[in-house]
């Protein structure tokens, strides 16, 4: 579904043959790689799927950092911290 949004220009509902053919694909690239990997296959496809993933961890931490410090500037969260800050400030 979301790679048929992708690739429609981000409609919401993208076409039924453009999720299929995306469903289909994804399936038989996996598909193709069990089966070509022969015994060890599996661990082969979950390397794979590691490696991919590894970028996005650093973009994920990014994320958080810039979370983080977004918040510690929030007026909301200076105006708490001003009111009670015995109370946020103190451990648990």
């Amino acid at each position: 579904m979301v790679m048929g949004t992708l690739s429609q220009s981000g409609s919401l509902f993208p076409s039924r043959w453009a999720v299929a053919f995306w469903g289909l694909s994804t399936g038989a690239v996996a598909i193709l790689m069990l089966w070509a990997g022969g015994n060890d296959a599996l661990n082969g496809l979950q390397t794979m799927t590691i490696i991919v993933a590894a970028p996005f961890v650093v973009v994920m931490v990014g994320m958080c950092v810039s979370l983080y410090l977004d918040l510690s500037r929030d007026p909301l969260v200076a105006d708490l911290r001003r009111k009670a800050p015995e109370s946020i400030n103190s451990p648990l």
